[in-house]
């Protein structure tokens, strides 16, 4: 039994030191920062969360989804294409999800200074210059509005519906 609880106790030891040291500082402008280095692969991956999921959508259910689904489709001078050809040309990775409680969008990418700059730089300005292409929007709403028809077909969407409206009232997780 003792040789059981000393290698138990090994494991947990040796499992608590093998954690990452998470280093956090808030930026001048108020932006909380976790950072974790690792040294073992050579990527990068950064990743913007907001307060701001489905359940901040008020009278307009569907609006954070619509926004993060059109994020990559324009920025700037870029269309889609251009967008997805810059991350493509240096090896990175961009995506955009929403959730009830927090909208997050990412990157990844090489951790080479001139591929990562590059990535980098893309981000930024989908990021901060989305345009929202008409054509895009319009694709898109009636994409949302053909699977919002084609979930009051499955019963299991309808009984969740209906489990979330009589729990959650008039509160934003009821939508």
């Amino acid at each position: 039994m003792r040789i059981l609880l000393l290698i138990i106790s090994i494991f947990t030891f040796s499992s608590a030191h093998a954690l990452p040291e998470i280093e956090t500082w808030t930026t001048d402008k108020g932006l909380k920062v976790l950072f974790v280095e690792s040294t073992e692969l050579p990527m990068v991956d950064l990743a913007l969360t907001f307060n701001a999921g489905s359940a901040r959508d008020a009278d307009l259910p569907g609006l954070s989804i619509l926004t993060h689904g059109l994020l990559d489709k324009g920025a700037a001078e870029m269309d889609a294409d251009a967008i997805a050809s810059k991350f493509e040309d240096v090896g990175a990775q961009f995506s955009a999800s929403v959730d009830l409680d927090r909208s997050s969008i990412t990157l990844r990418s090489l951790s080479d200074q001139e591929l990562f700059d590059d990535a980098l730089n893309t981000f930024i300005t989908v990021v901060s210059k989305p345009t929202f292409p008409q054509r895009d929007f319009q694709r898109e709403q009636k994409r949302l509005l053909i699977s919002l028809e084609d979930q009051k077909q499955r019963p299991a969407e309808i009984v969740s519906r209906a489990f979330y409206a009589s729990l959650y009232a008039e509160h934003p997780y009821a939508q």
